[in-house]
């Protein structure tokens, strides 16, 4: 069962953004960091960064994980019958990356997409889903998961050989409630995610490319 006619519809209300806003099929299952970073390894991504590839059992990662989510937000878009999985962390979506995207999608030949959408914090204006929601309304690919809003710092990362999501534990062990909350100000959030790198500090290639989308 897919959820963007319920999304669409749900948006349009005034309170829509007040609670937290979750629509899946089954809940979300745990997966401590150290067995990302041990099985077939993780790519992490910051604010900005991307992901685009095919799991191949061979080389490459397993996982592609984005942890402290806060007012981000993660796209993944995976083709169930290919393989091809898209991941983008992002607080704008910018031309570069939709491209990426857009190229990945129309590139898989007899794909079976199915996205997920989750992050933002509770009362955050939802003006960032709407690039998003264009572009898979664009190519008719189904949302299989949306978790928005919540007052959480969440630690995501999804499964590139089945598509499927979890949750992080960062500290290889559950959370204690309570312990998730999110103490950081859109303001400080903002300062770090967008802030340039410090004098001398040397770009990854990967990073080097997600600085210019």
């Amino acid at each position: 069962m897919s959820f963007e006619k319920f999304l669409d519809q749900e948006m349009a209300n005034d309170d829509f953004s007040k609670t937290q806003y979750i629509k899946n099929s089954k809940e979300r299952q745990n997966i401590s960091k150290a067995r990302l970073d041990s099985d077939s390894g993780c790519a992490y991504l910051k604010t900005g960064n991307i992901y685009s590839g095919r799991y191949s059992g061979v080389s490459g990662p397993r996982y592609v994980a984005c942890v402290d989510l806060t007012y981000d937000i993660v796209l993944s878009i995976y083709d169930s019958n290919g393989g091809v999985c898209v991941v983008y962390r992002y607080m704008r979506m910018t031309p570069g990356a939709e491209s990426m995207i857009e190229k990945t999608v129309r590139s898989a030949r007899g794909a079976n997409f199915e996205a997920r959408l989750i992050g933002m914090q509770t009362g955050q204006s939802q003006f960032i889903l709407n690039d998003a929601l264009a572009l898979l309304k664009k190519f008719r690919i189904p949302l299989f998961e949306v978790d928005l809003f919540g007052t959480d710092v969440r630690h995501t990362a999804i499964d590139l050989k089945t598509g499927a999501s979890f949750d992080v534990l960062v500290e290889n062990r559950l959370y204690k409630p309570g312990e998730l909350l999110n103490k950081t100000t859109m303001e400080q959030f903002e300062r770090e995610a967008f802030a340039p790198p410090a004098a001398g500090t040397q770009l990854t290639k990967k990073q080097k490319r997600a600085k210019k989308m």
